[in-house]
């Protein structure tokens, strides 16, 4: 098999994104990959839905191997991909996160109809996944489907005229509710046989326009039909997911290391220990005292060491959650501006739905309490509402507006300054020795050098700051009013 391709977990997981941005592309989906003894492996999670036999139609194209029960061995292999055999992670693996809200809701339904909660019922009650469709389609109409469809290339369009139901097809736009994304839909205004249909599917899959997904009944069109502004904001985006999950799994792998070193201290440290007896004191003045004092040390260091490399691997182990689980929007993401508009619109429909609660809630009649339904609150949520607080006040007290507002006067003070950002652009200034880079795609000031600086200069840039980063080459911070500042101070003292 000398054509074949070795390649790391790492480059596996990478193509596994592509592949599930293509088939799933309202899910958020984690792939890490990782290292250890007896080989790598990738791990896929996401939150409830897919189902994992969905998602495996896609993990089971990458596996490089299966493991063979008869011999209790794993067998290796190969993945064809693109035309290419490739050998690539020993293992491949996807499992779905159910979320408390989640399960809570399952738990309530189950409650409902049988008395208990959902893990209690047979796992092979019909009732059960039935109960969990109807979740999944409720909390997920835009992406529930029962089942993936395939089509693959065909030699002829099936007599189906392709070009005349795409001119005739509808343009639309979808939004992912969670993170504020939008795709470019297609949907087709001529009734096609399921021939015709399977036909037209595989001849606009082979042209490269996009992929159909009955999850939408409609086409999601590739990067191909978007223009060269969207293509670019696509690829910044996946660039920026890939980045926080390639910076999660580089302290994943921190934490690891870590621990394995806590484990090891530990066990020296004990080992030492068992040799000596429970209880035996310091034989002052005899030969084994020397020996005995430095074995004392050996496991008080050992331990210290322990505890030290353990608190490291939970530290690290919390920077990978972080990486990966943070909802703040960062400034260096694409989508930065169009998740706070999001989150913009959502508070202002959250600070129109307390004024008018508030004004249900003091009629001169009493609570209005249909209309505080027809807004969407619950009956416990009503009660809570109508019950006064400490100081005799219902409904929702003023400084809940007031707050709302000042949140919302942040958030476009700030999708302001990020629009301004980029209108100006990537700007740079050159100085003596070194430059001055002001880089709105990365939300970055930073500075560059001819040379590797002198530590003097490099303590003053940590004192302001500045962190240097390998994959830009630059000593670098975040562009706002404060790294400005502290640039414009660094300059003036490298100047003088």
């Amino acid at each position: 098999m000398s054509n074949l391709i070795y390649e790391s977990a790492k480059d596996t997981a990478k193509k596994i994104r592509v592949e599930l941005k293509k088939a799933f592309p309202f899910t958020k989906f984690s792939v890490t990959s990782s290292r250890f003894a007896g080989g790598d492996a990738v791990d896929v999670s996401w939150d409830n839905y897919p189902t994992s036999q969905m998602v495996d139609v896609v993990l089971n194209r990458f596996k490089s191997g299966h493991f063979d029960g008869m011999t209790d061995m794993h067998i290796s292999g190969h993945y064809e991909y693109e035309g290419q055999k490739i050998c690539g992670a020993k293992h491949v693996h996807g499992q779905p996160n159910t979320t408390a809200e989640f399960q809570s809701r399952l738990d309530a339904l189950s409650q409902e109809a049988h008395g208990c909660d959902f893990w209690k019922l047979d796992y092979q009650d019909p009732q059960k996944s039935a109960m969990r469709e109807a979740l999944e389609r409720e909390l997920y109409p835009d992406i529930y489907a029962k089942e993936a469809y395939a089509f693959t290339p065909a030699e002829n369009a099936g007599g189906v005229d392709a070009q005349t139901i795409m001119q005739e097809a509808t343009p639309r736009t979808a939004v992912n509710q969670s993170t504020g994304e939008t795709f470019k839909l297609l949907v087709l205004n001529k009734e096609l046989k399921p021939k015709e249909h399977e036909a037209f599917c595989a001849w606009f899959t082979d042209q490269g326009h996009g992929s159909w997904y009955p999850s939408l009944h409609a086409f999601l069109l590739s990067d191909q039909s978007l223009n060269d502004e969207e293509n670019s904001k696509r690829e910044r985006a996946e660039a920026y997911q890939e980045a926080r999950e390639d910076k999660a799994q580089h302290y994943a792998d921190l934490s690891k290391k870590a621990s394995h070193r806590s484990d090891c201290a530990y066990q020296s440290a004990r080992s030492i220990g068992d040799m000596i007896p429970f209880g035996q004191p310091i034989l002052v003045g005899h030969h084994s005292e020397g020996r005995h004092r430095r074995d004392l040390g050996r496991i008080d260091s050992g331990m210290r060491k322990s505890i030290e490399e353990s608190s490291k691997a939970e530290y690290y182990s919390n920077k990978a959650n972080n990486a990966l689980n943070n909802t703040d929007v960062k400034g260096d993401d694409p989508q930065a501006v169009e998740i706070l508009t999001f989150k913009i619109q959502r508070a202002l429909s959250h600070q129109h739905d307390m004024k008018r609660a508030n004004a249900l809630l003091k009629k001169k009649g009493g609570p209005d309490t249909q209309g505080l339904k027809d807004l969407g609150f619950k009956d416990e949520d009503i009660k809570n509402l109508s019950t006064p607080d400490f100081a005799g006040r219902i409904g929702f007290p003023s400084y809940s507006l007031t707050n709302n507002n000042a949140n919302i006067k942040r958030m476009r003070d700030r999708r302001d300054a990020l629009e301004m950002s980029a209108r100006q652009g990537t700007t740079s200034q050159e100085h003596d020795g070194f430059e001055v880079v002001e880089n709105a795609e990365l939300n970055r000031v930073q500075i560059l050098f001819e040379d590797i600086p002198p530590v003097e200069t490099r303590t003053l840039l940590k004192s302001n700051g500045f962190k240097w980063s390998p994959k830009n080459s630059a000593w670098q911070r975040h562009l706002n009013n404060a790294g400005r500042y502290a640039v414009k101070t660094v300059v003036e003292k490298l100047s003088a």
